[in-house]
């Protein structure tokens, strides 16, 4: 008996899926996953939760999902196009005079040894005049170069965090050779959340500076020279 035509067999899966009420994974499908998984991907999910979510997305599209091995590795290529499309847009918000200032963290400077990024980085030591104004020095640094943004457009804060995590986590050897866009997205998300972190360290060295100044007028007084403990504290201050 011969086999039957293949014309006979598309005719057959046309009608069953019509009866089935389903249709093809086709290219209108796919591209209808391509861009769930971006915005998932500017929501701040990971490609490993997208991936365990996609199958779920497709099948309430009432589409025939193709073999596993070959859904995954397009929910996996779709997630590394969602995430250069997402640093595209991050890194265009970046002007000119800005991505210079970025260079100019991630130097080395001879004088130093260190990166203006590393100190931005610093966890603070205790407060006292001469820390805190150093630290006000790194917000300025911080203002100076995130030119005054407090938000990036198109992404959410759940995106923004892990980013700057990443930043964080490298030396500026490392940030330096990345290419200018990832690079300038990073650190543009980074310099978003250190102010933040910044102004945070600031008010707990100045807690700690003024509980200092409390406690010494405190023993002035107790010792009978609360005078010359209020002149040595407003000196201080």
């Amino acid at each position: 008996m011969a086999p039957p035509r293949s014309n006979t067999e598309s005719e057959h899966r046309t009608r069953l899926l019509a009866y089935l009420n389903l249709r093809e994974f086709d290219a209108s499908a796919r591209q209808k996953l391509s861009l769930w998984i971006e915005e998932q991907r500017k929501a701040g999910f990971v490609p490993h939760r997208i991936a365990a979510q996609a199958e779920t997305i497709v099948r309430s599209w009432n589409c025939v999902l193709p073999r596993a091995s070959v859904f995954s590795r397009l929910v996996y290529s779709y997630c590394r196009r969602a995430e250069a499309t997402v640093l595209d847009g991050l890194a265009a918000q970046v002007p000119a005079p800005s991505r210079k200032k970025i260079d100019e963290l991630l130097h080395v400077r001879e004088d130093d040894q260190r990166s203006l990024l590393f100190h931005l980085r610093e966890y603070p030591p205790r407060g006292t005049p001469a820390t805190i104004q150093v630290y006000l020095q790194h917000y300025q640094t911080a203002v100076r170069t995130a030119w005054n943004v407090t938000n990036l457009r198109g992404v959410s804060q759940a995106l923004i965090t892990p980013l700057s995590d990443v930043a964080k986590r490298q030396n500026a050897w490392y940030l330096r050779r990345l290419p200018e866009t990832k690079r300038y997205a990073l650190m543009a998300c980074f310099l978003v959340e250190v102010r933040k972190t910044i102004l945070d360290h600031l008010v707990e060295m100045q807690d700690q500076h003024l509980t200092s100044l409390l406690g010494e007028c405190r023993r002035e007084a107790e010792s009978g020279n609360a005078s010359t403990g209020y002149k040595r504290a407003r000196l201080r201050i």
